[in-house]
């Protein structure tokens, strides 16, 4: 049985929507089926059931539901090497990714994203050349989403929007050419960051990063509420403040961490309840390694990517889940707007 609350909303009527809470107040979010084929089976009959039995709304609610419940079920063997995407197919999860996004097949352009690459490096081409071999340490992660992808797929981005390249955008693109192919993750991404995380992706003196930068401000906030005794200790470390620590948290939506298969497990809850609910991801996360963070010997060590142990999505879930209750209607309002809006009056 699940609860409605004020901030666990189901419907179709917003672009973003926070997660369910359980009645009975569970620790941990179910287990996911036992029988992966049985899981498999009810997503893509759900994606596959034609506009005439199942409104666009109806689908979106029960797959967000199922997504909740079960998570989506393991790759296959054809999914995991690659063989489904080189063939010009979405994975399942690729398939869900689109829903999610309300992708339509008219938004995908193939003469479009030709000629977009077809001009070549764009402005920030040296700095995505750079970013790219950065973007996972994973053995196997390019083989899947290749550097030439990766490459093609910033350039012809920079091209479509008319801005530049900013840090992260390699780790938030990772994801699409992970499940898709190269144009439909275009298109796919473009959709992402312009409808969702614009202010992410923002560049200049004044509002570069301006999402980031809000995003981070909202974090030490929601700490502040959720862990009095983390956030004084953190704020007791001069030289540790949460630009330093969390930043690639924050600006990849998790991205930067590993396994990669446990960010898009993440990725797929915050895809399918809103991407606002990247900052309260990275405040569970931090959260949950409280006593580690307070018996470091050196906190600034510990707190840098290399070093922080990998993250177990489920874990992360759960904790966000019940944490998204106790906070003020008032914060959970700006972490909403952080992504498109500032969290404030200019």
């Amino acid at each position: 049985a699940l609860a409605m609350t004020a901030h666990l909303d189901m419907s179709d009527s917003t672009p973003v929507s926070a997660p369910f809470a359980s009645k009975k107040g569970r620790k941990l979010l179910p287990l996911r089926m036992r029988n992966q084929e049985l899981l498999r089976k009810r997503f893509d009959t759900l994606l596959r059931l034609p506009e005439t039995k199942i409104t666009p709304r109806t689908r979106l609610l029960r797959v967000r539901r199922l997504i909740l419940n079960e998570g989506l079920p393991d790759e296959t063997p054809e999914e995991s090497s690659g063989e489904v995407v080189d063939s010009g197919m979405c994975t399942l999860r690729g398939r869900v990714y689109k829903l999610l996004l309300r992708m339509k097949a008219d938004e995908v352009n193939a003469q479009e994203y030709i000629d977009l690459v077809e001009r070549g490096p764009s402005v920030s081409a040296e700095q995505i050349g750079f970013d790219i071999p950065r973007t996972c340490s994973e053995p196997g992660f390019y083989n899947r989403a290749s550097k030439d992808k990766m490459t093609r797929l910033l350039n012809a981005f920079v091209h479509s929007v008319g801005g530049s390249y900013v840090q992260g955008m390699n780790q938030l693109c990772a994801p699409f050419l992970f499940e898709m192919p190269e144009i439909e993750a275009f298109f796919c991404y473009r959709k992402f960051i312009t409808g969702q995380l614009p202010r992410y992706v923002q560049s200049g003196v004044k509002t570069g990063f301006a999402g980031v930068l809000d995003g981070l401000e909202l974090l030490d906030a929601v700490i502040e509420t959720l862990d009095p005794e983390l956030h004084r200790f953190l704020m007791s470390k001069k030289l540790v403040t949460s630009k330093m620590y969390a930043f690639p948290a924050v600006c990849t939506l998790m991205a930067i961490y590993k396994p990669f298969s446990e960010v898009l497990r993440l990725w797929d809850f915050l895809l399918a309840f809103g991407v606002h609910l990247n900052v309260l991801a990275a405040a569970s996360q931090f959260i949950l390694l409280r006593e580690q963070i307070m018996s470091a010997k050196d906190l600034s060590t510990f707190l840098t990517v290399r070093s922080m142990p990998p993250i177990d999505s489920e874990l992360i879930i759960s904790v966000m889940t019940r944490l998204v209750l106790q906070l003020p209607d008032s914060l959970y309002e700006q972490l909403v707007r952080h992504p498109l809006h500032p969290i404030r009056p200019s």
